[in-house]
């Protein structure tokens, strides 16, 4: 017999959220490849609405509505929870499949996830590759 991969979650774009530790993303004339970042999984709505905030604090993401204690004043609770990357030995929920083209300054770059451990799917993920500045001749340009 075979044994199947019985999948409890399913990753997609729409229900990962990533926050990254080294924004900005200075375009470098190669490739970028971000490896320090935070995924987070939850309900599209959830994940929409943190995106939107561009929430970034672990915390809040991770917090659920029912953990506010009652009278205080409500803040964003997202409910998401946070993924572990995969490594050997250790297992995890998501890999790094693969990364976009990620050169081109001013555009953005991504970052694609797949599924693992009790997670399916895949997910590309976006940031955004930023200009560098430069001084040339008593004056600053973007390249």
């Amino acid at each position: 017999t075979i044994p199947l991969s019985i999948y409890q979650y399913s990753i997609s774009a729409s229900t990962v959220y990533v926050v990254y530790d080294e924004e900005p993303y200075i375009y470098t004339g190669g490739q970028i490849r971000p490896e320090s970042f935070t995924v987070y999984y939850g309900k599209a709505a959830d994940v929409a609405k943190a995106r939107r905030n561009k929430e970034t604090d672990e915390s809040v993401l991770t917090a659920k509505k029912d953990d506010l204690k009652s009278g205080e004043t409500p803040e964003p609770a997202y409910g998401l929870t946070k993924l572990k990357p995969w490594s050997p030995g250790e297992g995890g929920d998501y890999r790094i499949s693969g990364y976009g083209t990620n050169i081109k300054p001013g555009m953005s770059g991504s970052i694609k996830l797949q599924g693992v451990g009790g997670f399916s799917g895949n997910a590309a993920v976006k940031f955004t590759i930023v200009k560098k500045q430069i001084y040339v001749r008593d004056t600053w340009e973007e390249k």
